[in-house]
């Protein structure tokens, strides 16, 4: 045999034996596999089905539940508040009752006083009832004087510590050990200038964005109603325009406060005043606006500002100016010139 004989074909297949496969193949698909997929599709598609609803119903079930439990402890909310508002304006009217009535001596005052100031001195101003007893305690002897005005202090500083531990706890502040001995007339002022940690910030921080600087100037005081008069001054932000009022024992931080911007605060506390020492103690607290009472309410350009501030940007683009650089720019911007703390007490 050459090397160039072609190779044998490979064996044929047995006649029929691939046709025999089909068939086969055929029979079981038409007589096994066909049916037997026609009624199982079927009972697969409505056991799918079943356990689609049986989930949507445990669904449904869960909400339900949970919507009935948010219900129900809003509808317990709102009869705690109701009842709270009834409590709170029955005993309103009675204090305030008491206070009014001419025949109650200083000690019922005091108690009436006290009751109403711990109860009410975050949307009550009772500044000027502590001023209108503090008068009437001057009135009395000497002996019955003292006592009653360590009482009547002990009661101030009670709610101002309360006040100033709120507004601490997201602000800054800074105390200031005064002289008096130094203020007499035409003595210069007393001077002191310091900076505080802007709110959000970390108090380590520096720089003019982190912290807030301020200039407070003491020019005299006043030993007849235990008063200092300040100016305060906070030259950074563009914020120069000094403010100057009385400060006595009796301002409460939480609604005697000036404004230093759209979000940002400042109150005076003189924690200790005895002109027989020549002391004074005065405490600045820098908080943001959202510590403060509902005394201060933000006006309706700020509250645009803060929740459309997209609008703000193109109708100051609409308008050929330019868009503000953020949310600090725009509640600078809404803010404008710092107005004067009197108008808050």
């Amino acid at each position: 045999m050459g090397d160039s004989d072609p190779a044998p074909p490979p064996p044929a297949s047995p006649p029929g034996l691939l046709e025999g496969l089909l068939q086969t193949g055929r029979f079981l698909i038409e007589r096994g596999l066909l049916p037997l997929a026609l009624v199982m599709a079927p009972l697969l598609y409505q056991r799918q089905v079943a356990r689609d609803a049986e989930q949507a119903r445990i669904e449904a079930d869960r909400m339900a539940q949970r919507e009935q439990s948010y219900r129900l402890y809003t509808e317990m909310i709102n009869r705690r508040e109701e009842s709270d508002t009834a409590l709170r304006r029955e005993l309103f009217t009675r204090l305030m009752g008491n206070l009014e009535q001419q025949n109650r001596n200083i000690e019922q005052r005091l108690v009436a006083l006290e009751m109403l100031s711990l109860n009410f001195h975050d949307t009550l101003h009772v500044g000027p009832l502590f001023a209108e007893v503090d008068r009437l305690i001057a009135l009395e002897p000497l002996p019955r004087r003292h006592r009653l005005l360590v009482e009547l202090d002990r009661i101030v500083a009670q709610v101002k510590g309360r006040q100033a531990a709120t507004l601490e706890i997201d602000g800054a502040k800074y105390d200031w050990a005064i002289q008096l001995t130094e203020l007499y007339d035409g003595s210069p002022a007393l001077t002191e200038r310091f900076s505080l940690a802007r709110p959000g910030t970390s108090p380590q921080a520096a720089g003019p964005a982190a912290r807030r600087e301020f200039v407070v100037d003491v020019l005299s005081h006043d030993p007849l109603r235990r008063r200092l008069y300040v100016v305060v001054s906070s030259p950074d932000g563009g914020v120069d325009r000094p403010l100057g009022f009385w400060v006595d024992p009796y301002d409460l931080p939480l609604l005697s406060f000036g404004r230093l911007s759209a979000t940002e605060r400042f109150a005076l506390l003189l924690d200790h005043y005895d002109p027989n020492v020549g002391f004074a103690m005065l405490r600045l607290i820098y908080f943001p606006s959202t510590r403060s009472a509902t005394k201060d309410r933000p006006y309706i350009d700020d509250l645009i500002n803060r929740l459309l501030p997209a609008s703000v940007d193109t109708a100051a683009r609409l308008a050929g100016e330019p868009p503000a650089a953020g949310p600090a720019a725009s509640a600078a911007a809404a803010a404008g010139p710092m107005p004067a703390p009197a108008a808050a007490r």
